[in-house]
This record gives structure tokens, sequence and C-alpha cells, in this order.
């Protein structure tokens, strides 16, 4: 009888059915000898035609060389990160804000999971069949690991049954090891000699990023789906149906996934995983809680870093008991002195913990911790190592901490009282404020003759009063102004930084810039050579061409974070409007509420920062958002984009667009103005049909913007 490639297809296809028996439901349908023989049959055959032989054929796991780097990848929409609550107390205010979003009076349903404590990944299926594996990496951008993610047995090469299989897919998931195998791998790992590896987390994470896929697939790895990115060629209404339609595609989904149907059950169920928690053979730091309807997702939204329509419950933090070596004292950028303790490692909550913040004076009189005394760490939220409790020493205790009188700059360190603002009607509190600018605000605003009166709070900050001649700080505000999302220069390091400073290379920001003036004399250090000088200079130089909000960001300005920044940059335009702004105006910003608008205004009305600042423009290519004219017929108006675009990349469209006051969103909703399509446009597509939305076709995309 000869072959035909109708055989092969029906092979793999037996094969594949096979490996989702053993590898995901964990219920094996033939013997071990039974598969081999099937596998030997398709590996024959594909030597007898290799023409026939596809990447998604269950012979390819495997075959792709060694890299010596991963590329990037762009995620066509945010893996974004979960807020995460502690109590049922926390718990409940979130439910009250979905419900008070979505105007409703009747009670969310919520879809409930196991919060799998492994690598989060991205899994992009065009047709059925798997293309790209990326890592979460910053959310926006990950690595390409498609070699390594495709030797995983429980990830499906091609998705198993004929219908309903979308024609693009990105499953999001995480990545994990079994407590049993990974107990294995660290024997066999002692056995040879090598690294231990600290937990089933970071050897699943490490597992993932090695660059020859050989390695990865001796790995003990495994996957669970836990939701969708984008999907077209489909459409979901709700969780459950996702994980419905991922089960019917052999996509492996976590079996203890359940529907609550009111705040009750979501209880419940956290205390039965909890429960349960150790008898599970991988590790699990929480449940996950999602609004199960995917229009009442939309509704509710998303903030820069997580979505409003889900958060993480964390269980109790893990506690272990170890010893203090020592308590020091160690300065930060803003020049608040905080106490640290040294401690004898101890392995807590999957890591090993040798230093603990005591994060204030207050917790360290309440405490009273001493060198040599026991104390007992927890993890609080599995990320904090916290001190929560000290165990005196019975005999020969050390002395009580003192403070101390010195910063490590030589300045005075005395205890920081934070202000508040009282307005009064006489003797009577009217209303009691953190900002000045805010409290002053009011009293204009109420113009009934109120007075303003400073409050000093109890002391519970050690400061450093040598302002910003303290080296600490100059050191800290240095360090963060060349970091990756400031200015990004490559090859000026923390220890570089500092002896530069020692050196007298380095006083003030702007002086980075001049560094070329002592090229000769770095050539001459210890480490440096010239090429190493000529880098250094280089990446200095291409960083002049700097972007607004990364500027902004770089300055160091207190609790202006970088989706702040490039809120402040979207709005200004450019750095001398921002400097000459009101606390009234900026308080009409998105993400800028009295506190941050206060420590904005107080940087700018601050001489030497003021300074800094004019001093440094000169020696840079700001690149400023382009001016939206307010006669702009995009001004406010809702983008969405979707679909694959072949002229431009989608970052490029998105920035075309908000430089013309557009806001681009994520999803299809009675508010959104526009949909931009590409090829392969699926249920946004057809959403927007049937809300009415406008259609912008690719090829139109320029002819609409420069009518707009």
């Amino acid at each position: 009888m000869s072959d035909s490639i109708k055989d092969y297809e029906l092979l793999k296809s037996e094969i594949r059915k096979h490996d989702h028996s053993y590898y995901v439901l964990d219920n094996p349908q033939i013997s071990d000898a039974e598969y081999d023989s099937l596998f030997l049959k398709l590996i024959n055959l594909e030597k007898k035609y290799p023409k026939w032989v596809s990447s998604e054929s269950p012979s390819q796991r495997v075959g792709i060389s060694p890299v010596t780097a991963f590329s990037s990848h762009q995620h066509a929409k945010n893996m974004l990160s979960l807020s995460n609550c502690f109590n049922d107390e926390e718990f409940f205010d979130f439910d009250q804000r979905v419900n008070k979003s979505l105007n409703s009076l009747v009670q969310t349903k919520y879809f409930c999971e196991p919060k799998i404590d492994g690598a989060a990944v991205s899994l992009t299926y065009l047709n059925g069949i798997l293309e790209i594996g990326a890592t979460r990496g910053d959310g926006e951008t990950g690595e390409n690991i498609t070699s390594n993610v495709r030797t995983i047995n429980s990830i499906p090469l091609k998705l198993i049954g004929l219908k309903d299989i979308p024609e693009v897919l990105e499953v999001r998931g995480e990545i994990f090891m079994p407590k049993d195998e990974f107990t294995r791998l660290n024997k066999l790992q002692e056995k040879e000699g090598n690294k231990l590896f600290s937990n089933p987390r970071n050897a699943a994470s490490g597992s993932l990023r090695q660059l020859d896929p050989q390695i990865t697939k001796s790995r003990p790895l495994h996957f669970f789906a836990h939701g969708v990115g984008i999907a077209q060629g489909i459409s979901f209404s709700s969780q459950e149906e996702v994980f419905k339609k991922f089960e019917s595609w052999g996509l492996p989904v976590n079996p203890l996934n359940a529907i609550a149907i009111d705040l009750d059950d979501c209880i419940k169920y956290f205390e039965k995983i909890d429960k349960n928690r150790e008898s599970l053979n991988y590790e699990i730091d929480g449940v996950v809680y999602k609004v199960n309807n995917l229009d009442d997702q939309n509704k509710i939204g998303e903030i820069a870093r997580s979505p409003r329509w889900a958060i993480a419950r964390k269980f109790p933090a893990e506690e272990a008991k170890t010893k203090i070596i020592d308590i020091n004292f160690q300065v930060g950028r803003t020049g608040v002195i905080t106490p640290v303790a040294k401690l004898e490692k101890v392995f807590v909550g999957g890591v090993n913990v040798s230093n603990c913040t005591l994060h204030n004076i207050d917790e360290l009189e309440r405490l009273d911790p001493r060198t040599g005394d026991d104390v007992v760490i927890k993890r609080a939220g599995d990320v904090i190592p916290q001190i929560i409790k000290v165990i005196a020493k019975d005999k020969n205790r050390a002395s009580k901490v003192k403070l101390p009188k010195l910063c490590e700059c030589g300045s005075e360190a005395t205890l920081y009282h934070a202000e508040s603002w009282e307005v009064r009607d006489h003797q009577t509190l009217i209303k009691k404020l953190d900002s000045v600018y805010e409290a002053k605000d009011f009293i204009k605003n109420a113009n009934k003759g109120y007075t303003l009166h400073k409050v000093q709070q109890r002391a519970a900050f050690l400061k450093c009063m040598g302002g910003r001649s303290c080296s600490a700080r100059i050191r800290g505000s240095f360090y963060h102004f060349v970091s990756r999302k400031a200015f990004d220069i490559e090859g000026l390091g923390k220890e570089i930084i500092n002896r530069f400073l020692e050196l007298g290379y380095l006083k003030d920001l702007q002086d980075i810039f001049s560094l070329e003036n002592y090229a000769e004399e770095i050539e001459e250090l210890e480490g440096f050579g010239l090429k190493s000088t000529k880098n250094l200079i280089l990446s200095i130089n291409s960083s002049r061409n700097i972007e607004l909000h990364r500027l902004i960001f770089g300055l160091g300005i207190e609790e202006v974070g970088e989706t702040t920044a490039r809120n402040l940059s979207n709005y200004f335009k450019n750095i001398k409007k921002l400097m000459s702004t009101s606390f009234d105006e900026l308080i009409t910003l998105d993400d800028i509420g009295p506190r941050v608008a206060s420590n904005i205004m107080q940087f700018f009305e601050d001489d030497y920062c003021k300074s800094v600042v004019l001093k440094l423009v000169p020696h840079l290519k700001i690149k400023n958002p382009a001016e939206i004219s307010q006669d702009s017929a995009l001004s406010n108006k809702i983008v969405v984009i979707t679909g694959t675009l072949k002229e431009l990349k989608r970052d490029e469209l998105k920035n075309m667009l908000i430089d013309k006051g557009a806001k681009v969103s994520g999803s299809v909703s009675s508010k959104t103005d526009y949909l931009i399509v590409g090829a392969n446009a699926g249920s946004k597509l057809k959403k927007a049909n049937e809300l009415n939305v406008a259609v912008i076709t690719e090829d139109k995309i320029f002819s609409f913007l420069d009518e707009k």
C-alpha cells in the first residue's frame, strides 16, 4: 500500500490527541510502547517525504540550533500585572469599585483561578498553528522564546479541532515547574556540581531563557492558560466561555478554576484553595478574581499597569526565623535615612533574605530590634521582607539602637516632621489638607476669610539636613538619571558614577554631558581604555536626543513615575511650559492628585532644581510631542487599531494618532469613534459594525490622517 499525505495528516492528528491525553489530561489512552511505535512511523514517513514536514508536526518540537541572544517581541496588547488584596475587606472594596464602575446593583459574577507562581508568557497562534512564544518582559516588550516554548509538551503546536479556530489567537498563561520535578532537578544539579535553583519559579524562568532549546526540553516545564490577549475571527462573551474554548482546542487550563456567583462564593473559593495549597504539586501565591462578563470588563477598563476588573487575593505571608547580625542606616535619593537590619540568610516565601528594612523610626522604636536578637521575618504579599516580631536575646543583650546624629555625608541627621495644613475659621477647623497649594486653593475658592495654619505631624523619619550637598542623595540622583527608563546611558553604572564623583568629573547632572573633556584621564583609569572610553562618550552623546517624558522622569521629581511623566509630556508639550505651570492646572490632569501636583510645584520652585534643568537643556535635543491643534478633528476622539498592518508598525500609527490628539484604546465600545483595521481583523470589526463605529481600512489611513 502506497503512502499518502492524507494518512500522514491523520497520523499527526492521532499523535497530537495522545499528547493531549498524556500531558494535559494526565490520562494516557495507549501504552508507551504503542505511542513510540506511532512516533517512529511518523519519523520514518518524514524521512521518506521531507517536503511533507511542517512546523506543527509533533516531531518538530526541537530542531532549532542554539542562538546567541533572544530578539525582542512587541506585544500586540500590553501584558498587565494585577493589583493585590490581602483580606476580605480589601476584596469587598474591590467589588464595590467594580459595581460603581458598572453603575449596577446586581451582584457581579467572578471567574476564580489559582494564581500560579511561574513565568508569564504569551503564545500567538495563526490559524491554529503556534507562531510566537514570548516572555512578559516589561509588559510592552518581551523576548521571543518561540524555540524554547515549542519544546514544552503540554503546549500544542497546533490547536485541536476544525471548528471555531480563530485566525489570530494570543493566549496568555503561566509556565511552571511541578514541585516534585523541581526537587529531582536540583538533586541532578547538585550531583553534576551545578548551581541549585532557589525555587520552582526561578527554575522555570531560567529554563525558559536558555539559548539552547535542548536544555529547555530537558527541563520538566508545564503550562496553564489563563487569558486572551487578542483574538481575531472569534468573539467571546465571558471568561468562562474563553476557558471552555481553550479546553476544546487542547490548551491546558487549571481544573480548579470556578465561577463564583456572589462574594460568599469568592471567599469560600479562596479558603478552599488556601486549605489545599500544600497538597498541590505546583506553587501558587494566591487566587485571581476576574469579572466574568467581558463586556463588563471593557466598561470597567484599565489603569496604566493593571486591569480594574481583576485582582489577586494573596495568601498570608510565609514566615521564618533568623538572627540579626547588624543594624545600619541607609540614605535614599530624597535624603530620608532608613534603618536596615542585616540578617543571617534565611529562605522565606521562595527567596533568600539577608537584609530587611525597618521602614521608619516608629517601627524601630516599636520593635526595639538589637544585634544578636532573633527575629521572625515574613514576606508581605510574597514580595517585601518584613520583621514582624523580635525575640530578645536572654543574656548579654546588645544596647538599644541609637539614631545617628550625622548622615554619612557628615551633615546633621534630624527627625523629619511631615507637615499638614489646617484651614480655620477663627478657632473652628474647616478642613485639614496635606498640600499647602491645595489649602491655599481651597481658601481662595471659599472666599470666606479663612486662615491657614501649618501643623507638624509626629516625626517618623530621620532625614539628612545636608540638602542637595549630601553625597548619598547626589549619587542617587545620578543613578536615577542614567537609568533605563530615563536617559538610558549604557556604561555609566553605579561604580563608575561613584568613581567620577570622587575624582570631581561629576558634580551636577549636566556634567555628564561634559565628560568628554576628561576623556584622556578616563582612558587611563583602571578598567578603562581607548575603546571603552569612546563607547561611553558615544552612549552619552546618543542620549542627548531625549524624549520629553524621559527627561521629566529622569529629573527624579518625587512620586512622578513613568506614566505621570508621559502624561505631563503629552499635556505641556515642552519643558518650559511645565516649569511655569500652576497647581490649579496640574490637578486637572489625569493621574495627578494634590500631593503629586505639590511635589511638581515644589521641584520647579526650588532654585537649585530649576538651575539644573536650565543648565541641562542646552546639552539636549529634546523630542517634544507634536502640538495638537484644538481644531484637530481627532482631538479627544477614541480610536481602536485591530488586525495586521503591512505599511506601518502599530506603535508608529499609535503615536501618529496621539500626536493629533486622539486617545488610542484597546477595545471597541459604544464610546469608540473610529476603528482602524488591517488584515485578519476579527471580533473587533464585527462589534464595530454592530455599534455603527466608523471603520478605516489600512489603504485609507494616510488620507484619513491628512483629512484630520
